[in-house]
């Protein structure tokens, strides 16, 4: 793993892991699973800070988490927000 350029108290920390979780292992397959866990490891940290990203309170995204946030289904908090509309009353006005 040290010829892969990564660090060794990292990798120490990853090959105990694995082989904590898991017995019977040949020396390939648990560094195959190390190098794995390290990449994971690296991957769930960018997608944590890219949902952390501001929306519009416009943005059906915000509308939908909101109502869910107060129990409701995404369905009622776009209909509160009306962007769904009632076909009776929007569309077949009577003239």
């Amino acid at each position: 793993m040290l010829d892969l350029n990564i660090d060794a108290k990292k990798a120490q920390k990853a090959v105990e892991k694995v082989l904590d979780n898991e017995e019977g292992l040949e020396v390939s397959e648990i560094v195959i699973k190390a190098v794995q866990m390290i990449a994971t490891n690296g991957k769930s940290k960018q997608k944590e800070k890219s949902k952390a990203k501001n929306m519009d309170e416009n943005d059906i995204r915000f509308i939908v988490e909101e109502g869910r946030r107060n129990k409701k289904s995404a369905y009622e908090s776009l209909k509160e927000k009306g962007l769904i509309k009632q076909v009776e009353k929007d569309f077949f006005k009577a003239v």
